[in-house]
């Protein structure tokens, strides 16, 4: 399996799986283990992290494109 762009730390990891097998549980009535949550969370990385890395990064930017677009109008102000 390609290797997810991603790195989550183990214990986050650990976590991500704990409330996925939960939410299996509860929301479809389904019991998974251990190992078929965790290749789901690497599918669900692999696949959908990188689109939601690069949407973060995107609002990120516009966000800070505002405020330095803020920062400059005050700038302007400022001005003898």
């Amino acid at each position: 399996m390609k290797k997810s762009p991603l790195n989550l730390e183990k214990d986050q990891k650990q976590k991500l799986v704990e409330e996925l097998i939960s939410y299996i549980d509860e929301e479809w009535d389904q019991e998974i283990g251990l190992l078929k949550a965790e290749l789901l969370l690497d599918f669900m990385t692999e696949k959908v992290g990188k689109e939601l890395y690069n949407l973060g990064i995107s609002h990120s930017r516009n966000f800070i494109m505002k405020k330095m677009e803020d920062m400059e109008l005050d700038m302007d102000q400022l001005r003898l």
